[in-house]
């Protein structure tokens, strides 16, 4: 069987440099074990980034709304000029409704992100243009994939799966279960992930334990909303105990999470973040936002969707329990990429 995979990434040879493109990657490095699966790809990647010159495995994506359109019909035309069995999209619904078998799988609501992530009044036409481009696709589509639900559900004229996403095989590494003063946030920072709400967490944290520190791992240190994060710690008196480390490399961001007390995750909008599910498989205690499938995520005692400052100091305060062990090997069974590969490879074949 010949798979096309279509996803928003980076250019091969490149770690992936957010959630979708992480799941993506390892799902297919799962894939590609199958010797009777041909998996071709098509990697949507940011303009400025792309090392290579072959139109048939990479497309530049354009910045603005006409740049959007541009990318999405040289994206079709690329999608078309390939002969396989099955297209799965990743994430771009309007991809998903065109000649040939397709599979959308669903990361987010990328209206409701555009909205939530700007500020001015761009925002309102942003959303509304998404949801044109991407809700309706998203819903029409007529075979997708949801995170949010480990059951199969059939809608008339669609049918829908449950399947999580694939953690890379290095987070099933040995666990260190020594754990420093260290609060983490590993995500863009962007109104969206609500950076600044983290941030005014950690300093309720670091009013009782002054030997707490904070990372903020993620792309932006350097945008307008970053400036502002990085004066809000300033202005709150803990810029010497927050650290932006900008983008990560996964070895590090594993030795980070090794060393983490707790990963706080106040975002305005999730489906099922890779970051939680990578901190979990690292047997790190979790505050996140009840967004998505967050709850469902995170119903030990050892995480919490509570974010009131007596709820984030408890957790921060508990040593390691073996409670963290069990959360740990949870998330690295549900979510091993053989299996999720196997799942994956069964709608293939319902499909094909």
């Amino acid at each position: 069987m010949r798979v096309l995979m279509v996803a928003p990434m980076q250019p091969r040879d490149c770690e992936p440099s957010h959630g979708v493109a992480a799941a993506t990657q390892n799902l297919m490095d799962a894939l590609r074990r199958y010797e009777r699966l041909e998996i071709h790809e098509l990697r949507l990647v940011p303009a400025g980034a792309s090392n290579i010159a072959t139109p048939s495995e990479e497309v530049v994506a354009q910045p603005g709304v006409r740049g959007y359109s541009r990318t999405l019909n040289q994206a079709r035309k690329v999608i078309n000029s390939y002969q396989v069995d099955l297209i799965h999209i990743q994430g771009v619904a309007s991809l998903a409704i065109g000649n040939g078998k397709r599979l959308l799988t669903i990361h987010g609501r990328a209206e409701k992100d555009a909205y939530l992530n700007h500020t001015d009044w761009t925002r309102v036409p942003r959303a509304a243009i998404l949801a044109l481009s991407e809700g309706l696709p998203r819903l029409a589509c007529p075979n997708a994939i949801e995170l949010q639900t480990n059951s199969r559900r059939n809608i008339v004229g669609r049918r829908r799966w449950g399947i999580p996403n694939a953690l890379h095989e290095m987070y099933y590494q040995k666990l260190n279960r020594k754990r420093q003063p260290l609060i983490s946030n590993v995500g863009a920072i962007s109104p969206l992930k609500n950076t600044a709400l983290t941030i005014r967490m950690f300093a309720e944290v670091s009013r009782l334990d002054s030997s707490a520190q904070l990372a903020v791992v993620g792309p932006g240190v350097d945008s307008e909303y970053g400036k502002y994060c990085r004066k809000l710690a300033r202005d709150l008196q803990v810029h010497r105990h927050v650290h932006f480390t900008g983008t990560l490399g996964r070895p590090d961001v594993i030795a980070l999470l090794d060393q983490t007390r707790l990963v706080l995750h106040p975002s305005r909008q999730e489906n099922a973040p890779m970051a939680l599910i990578e901190a979990l498989s690292r047997g790190c205690r979790v505050a996140a936002s009840p967004l998505g499938s967050i709850p469902t995520m995170l119903t030990a005692p050892e995480t919490t969707t509570q974010l009131e400052p007596s709820s984030i100091l408890d957790l921060y305060s508990k040593a390691w329990a073996p409670g963290l062990a069990q959360i740990r090997a949870q998330s690295v069974a549900h979510h091993h990429p053989a299996q999720v590969a196997a799942q994956t490879v069964k709608v293939y074949h319902e499909l094909a």
